[in-house]
């Protein structure tokens, strides 16, 4: 007589995230409702943002209404007072809530609770355990970034938002840099709570991680490539305020003053010829040197004339270094591809703390 040993076949791991995903079912549709209300309010608050006027060199802003005049800007208006907070919190919030909200409290709670030992007892390894909830959080923390930031970029950022004419001015948290810290902040979560056990510790461990992420991004980005840099064509005698049109939407790294051949000049001798050419034009308006020249240093009593042409013997420039549009993207790919691989690092760590760990 022959036996057949029946054996019980361990849940796929698709199985596994399904029935993770069907347990927190709530959390799960909170997630995916967070992706349609924010795709909704870009496309609401890219209609209200429409009438913001833009002048020549493409920037927008809230003071150039106050200049209209006549017919100048027809149709122009102000957005609600409400469209700007809440679309920047949508932003801002877009690579974390995802770990924030449904990973890391979720599994870190399992460890509160010691539920661990038996989903560890079920026949099921450490690492699949593990991978069935690592999988729902990368699936959430994509979509919910990837949806947002085309949705952001499709109807809010065209309008020049936030009315600034540099496009760099929300660097980590808008476009590919934005779901690579997505992927990077689910990663740590995951670490967390298997070193933290904690949830509130873990929520709020992330959320400074967040801060220092994004801080680390923008404080690295001006520099990361080697900026251009021009130097100012007028001297400062001949356009004592200087402007130098760097080219459109370039982000500006430094501005430095300098010779007409590149030399860079201390700013201690700039202050100490400025405060010399000043006293100078407001002593010679009419002739008639006075012995305190404080009280001399007015508007009906400062000759512009001689400051400019006091200034322009010192060969005072203006040099500007900056990223150009151009490289705007290619640092986006960097930033994404590093935090992107960052944060498979955490995972690679997290699959080998998980064997080792006790529950």
């Amino acid at each position: 007589m022959s036996t057949s040993a029946s054996t019980t076949r361990a849940p796929s791991l698709i199985r596994l995230s399904f029935r993770y995903s069907t347990y927190h079912r709530r959390l799960a549709i909170y997630m995916a409702g967070l992706a349609l209300v924010e795709t909704i309010w870009f496309a609401f608050a890219g209609y209200m943002l429409r009438n913001v006027p833009t002048v020549a060199n493409g920037s927008s802003s809230y003071a150039i209404l106050h200049k209209c005049v006549a017919t100048t800007c027809s149709g122009a208006s102000l957005p609600p007072a409400y469209a700007v907070p809440i679309s920047n919190l949508l932003i801002y919030l877009l690579p974390a809530v995802c770990a924030l909200v449904f990973v890391g409290p979720s599994l870190a709670r399992e460890f509160d609770t010691k539920s661990v030992r038996f989903s560890w007892t079920q026949g099921i390894t450490r690492n699949q355990w593990l991978a069935s909830r690592l999988l729902p959080g990368l699936i959430g923390a994509l979509l919910i970034s990837i949806v947002g930031e085309v949705a952001a970029l499709r109807w809010v950022f065209p309008h020049n938002f936030p009315f600034d004419y540099n496009p760099w001015g929300m660097f980590p948290f808008r476009g590919a840099t934005a779901v690579g810290i997505a992927v990077l902040l689910v990663a740590f979560s995951v670490l967390c709570s298997i070193l933290l056990k904690r949830p509130l510790f873990v929520v709020l461990v992330t959320a400074l991680a967040y801060g220092a992420i994004a801080y680390g991004v923008s404080a690295t980005e001006p520099r990361l490539l080697a900026p251009n840099s021009t130097i100012a064509t007028s001297n400062w005698g001949i356009q004592v305020n200087p402007v130098q049109q760097y080219p459109q939407g370039a982000q500006l790294v430094a501005a430095t003053i300098v010779t007409k051949n590149g030399a860079p000049i201390p700013n201690s001798y700039v202050n100490h010829a400025i405060d010399g050419c000043s006293t100078r034009a407001s002593l010679v308006l009419n002739k008639s040197p006075t012995t305190n020249s404080t009280s001399a240093i007015g508007p009906a009593t400062f000759n512009q004339q001689v400051f400019s042409k006091c200034v322009a013997a010192y060969d005072f420039y203006n040099k500007f270094s900056y990223q150009p549009i151009s490289r705007f993207w290619e640092l986006q790919w960097i930033y994404a591809a590093t935090t992107g691989a960052a944060g498979l690092v955490l995972i690679g760590l997290s699959f080998w703390l998980v064997k080792r760990v006790e529950p």
